[in-house]
């Protein structure tokens, strides 16, 4: 059934079809607020972004510094490796003095007074002492060659003892054999 208005054109309801200046305006609006929607969605979006981009750049920070801590804790524990190396190579290489002077001990001949029994930095061992006779100093001499501790054996001094007729001075030289201790 067909609706009749009775009221004046201008008092009449305008519909949206029949208004095409409303419809046009209607559809404006809509576009606008769905821009200024677009709008500040993009806007927040840009925001999220650079938040997630300044975690980022924290996360970053903190991993660089930890990455300098863990060179620095690499750095130190190849220094102390260096220096646990050279302390290992010290142990391993050090000579059992103790042991090689008991066995100079034991091939002692009796009339000898060891003084000094001093190892320079060539593996060599220099033996000063007296002796009654160089008899004695000879049957030392033969005795160290003997040891196979040492390469060279070699009677570097001898002299008589001022004021004491019979008493010589001396001074062996005997450089260590290689392994030797």
């Amino acid at each position: 059934m067909a609706q009749i208005n009775l009221l004046p054109p201008e008092l009449r309801a305008q519909t949206m079809v029949g208004n095409p200046k409303l419809r046009n305006r209607i559809i404006a609006s809509g576009i606008i607020i769905m821009l200024i929607a677009a709008g500040v969605t993009w806007f927040n979006y840009l925001g999220s972004l650079e938040q997630t981009l300044g975690q980022y750049k924290d996360k970053k920070a903190q991993i660089t510094k930890q990455m300098a801590q863990l060179n620095q804790l690499k750095q130190d524990i190849e220094e102390e490796n260096k220096e646990l190396s050279a302390l290992e190579s010290v142990k391993n290489s050090s000579f059992r003095w103790g042991w090689l002077l008991e066995k100079i001990n034991q091939n002692m001949p009796q009339q000898i007074w060891v003084e000094i029994v001093a190892a320079d930095g060539n593996n060599t061992l220099v033996i000063k002492g007296k002796a009654p006779s160089l008899e004695a100093i000879g049957v030392l001499i033969h005795k160290l060659k003997e040891m196979a501790d040492f390469q060279v054996v070699v009677l570097n001094q001898v002299k008589q003892v001022d004021g004491q007729p019979g008493l010589m001075e001396f001074q062996i030289t005997a450089q260590l054999a290689e392994g030797s201790g």
